[in-house]
């Protein structure tokens, strides 16, 4: 399985991990997991982690989450290394004290994040992004990424029903899914796993795209 990986989002679909966790040894997990470990840890404590967050700070795990999964690399959505945005993870991450490092996603992304076409960059993408073109995984398993199109498993999570959260998703629903088969689409070679509670009926039919 050293081909292949996991990517962990947070949306309810986290619930499908019971059908692909068999199919991977290394996972992707995004943000703030401090709910949905609930249900993820027996599929995921013996497997090796690499945690992607956003530039909040309250995206990070806490200490005894971090020592229990054994993660060992946190990597920030910025490009410029670990400056303004980033430095309090990497603080934070330094007084966990657990031998873990914090960097900062490489450059080869950085063509990705400015395509003009490529409006949203978020953390579900980059985490897919991160695992094709870096890591060289030819099986994406994904769970818990369900295109803004379901509530998050944990309520803690952005408010999708606030008005503002509401304009901000209803935009998110059309411009990640379009950018996801986008990705698919670019890298034929590669095969997608996708565990979603999204309408299938947004994604089309690929040779390399299967819904679980």
């Amino acid at each position: 399985m050293k081909d292949s990986i996991g990517i962990i989002g947070r949306g309810m679909s986290i619930q499908k991990i019971d059908k692909i966790s068999n199919k991977f040894d290394q996972y992707i997990i995004i943000n703030n997991f401090s709910e949905e470990i609930k249900v993820l840890k027996k599929y995921i404590k013996n497997k090796k982690g690499i945690h992607i967050v956003n530039n909040n700070l309250n995206s990070l795990g806490s200490k005894s989450q971090y020592e229990y999964l054994n993660i060992k690399t946190v990597i920030g959505s910025s490009f410029s290394g670990v400056g303004k945005k980033s430095k309090n993870h990497w603080k934070t991450i330094k007084k966990y004290n657990l031998g873990m490092s914090f960097i900062t996603l490489p450059h080869e992304l950085r063509n990705i994040a400015q395509d003009h076409e490529f409006k949203i960059f978020n953390t579900g993408l980059i985490s897919i992004y991160y695992s094709v073109m870096i890591l060289n995984k030819k099986n994406i398993w994904i769970c818990g990424i369900d295109f803004y199109h379901c509530e998050y498993y944990s309520k803690k999570a952005l408010d999708i029903y606030s008005s503002k959260g509401r304009h901000k998703t209803d935009d998110l629903k059309t411009r990640i899914p379009f950018h996801f088969i986008k990705l698919v689409k670019a890298y034929p070679k590669v095969n997608f796993h996708l565990a979603t509670m999204a309408d299938r009926k947004l994604f089309p039919k690929l040779n390399n795209l299967h819904l679980v």
